[in-house]
């Protein structure tokens, strides 16, 4: 198993662990006794695991520290988890936004790398395969040219059968995965809110988690202010911190802080909807809760639509570079195996 898949397991495995302590402490079982049961079921099937929930077990009864930081101690939880966890009126409450933190979190980036990744790929791969196939083709007529001189007649060659397209097609192909995926990637991380301008979709994904972790902490009583210095320290995304201290700033100088989500380039409609609960001065944990549900809602809306333009645009174009080049390798491989049966 490589380290990729052994990370990925882990994490189906902190998940599974993290929904499972959640049901149960609703159900009035205690921590205890749910990771008791949790682990005798993991001892088969990955002893290493097994090992580690028998140390939390044992830190626990020893009353060692809080169970939050217990599993953060263990890696079950990130930093980010555990802040949203402590600063919880209800633990319970808290365990719920992290897990869906550490579901969803990146949830579109794999959108992204599977409709427009993936076809580039297989237009690169297709490419390179016809790339390394001319030298051969090539050779095979030269000597069949040997044995007639109208073989490369009879056998038609596609004009774009030449070393010059597909090392042009090749670098331009490589360069828009480059700049797509690269550019997503690099923005993504270390320039979000640019991002939201040009792909108001990343804003509505990113938006269900940011607003559901304020609306979790304003509703435990701490103050916007406090959240947002809070958030501004600990959030995941550097960018998004960013725009977290700007939002204290604006509050502690008694400024509205919608115009911070504005020039951040949230959607209209996000920026629309905190500006009214804030100038209406309604409930902020409620208003960002029904935010959240409205970022859902758009975000399935306009992911459709993304998905549908990357099939027709990308996947549709290697579908058909495939299909053409497949084809028209088969035609000269059965140009050439009809010459050789007509002069053998």
């Amino acid at each position: 198993m490589t380290f990729l898949d052994n990370f990925n397991a882990t994490k189906v495995q902190n998940d599974l662990l993290m929904a499972y302590l959640i049901n149960k402490t609703k159900q009035g079982q205690s921590i205890t006794s749910a990771l008791e049961i949790f682990a005798e079921d993991q001892k088969s099937s990955s002893k290493k695991y097994y090992l580690k929930l028998r140390k939390i077990i044992n830190d626990i009864r020893r009353g060692k520290d809080d169970l939050e930081y217990i599993l953060f101690r263990y890696k079950i939880i990130d930093r980010f988890q555990l802040t949203i966890i402590k600063s919880s009126k209800e633990k319970i409450d808290g365990m719920q936004v992290a897990r869906t933190l550490s579901k969803e979190g990146s949830g579109l980036y794999g959108v992204v790398l599977k409709n427009i990744g993936t076809p580039l790929l297989a237009l690169i791969g297709i490419l390179i395969g016809l790339h390394m196939y001319i030298p051969g083709m090539e050779k095979e007529i030269a000597e069949l040219t040997e044995l007639n001189a109208q073989a490369r007649d009879f056998i038609k060659v596609p004009p774009y059968f030449n070393h010059q397209f597909t090392t042009i097609s090749i670098s331009i192909s490589v360069f828009l995965f480059i700049a797509i995926i690269g550019g997503y990637t690099y923005l993504n991380k270390f320039k979000t809110l640019l991002l939201y301008k040009f792909l108001p979709l990343q804003a509505y994904s990113d938006g269900r988690f940011i607003f559901k972790i304020m609306a979790n902490l304003l509703k435990n009583s701490i103050p916007m202010y406090n959240v947002c210095t809070m958030l501004s320290k600990e959030y995941h995304l550097k960018s998004v911190r960013d725009m977290f201290y700007r939002i204290s700033q604006n509050i502690k100088k008694h400024r509205k802080y919608y115009t911070v989500y504005e020039k951040s380039h949230f959607p209209k409609l996000v920026v629309g909807e905190i500006r009214m609960a804030e100038l209406s001065r309604i409930n902020m944990h409620m208003a960002f809760d029904d935010l959240s549900e409205t970022c859902g809602l758009m975000y399935e809306r306009k992911l459709e639509g993304f998905i549908s333009y990357s099939k027709i645009i990308f996947w549709g174009t290697a579908i058909m570079a495939i299909v053409l080049i497949s084809n028209d390798i088969l035609l000269v491989i059965s140009s050439e195996f009809t010459f050789k049966s007509m002069y053998s």
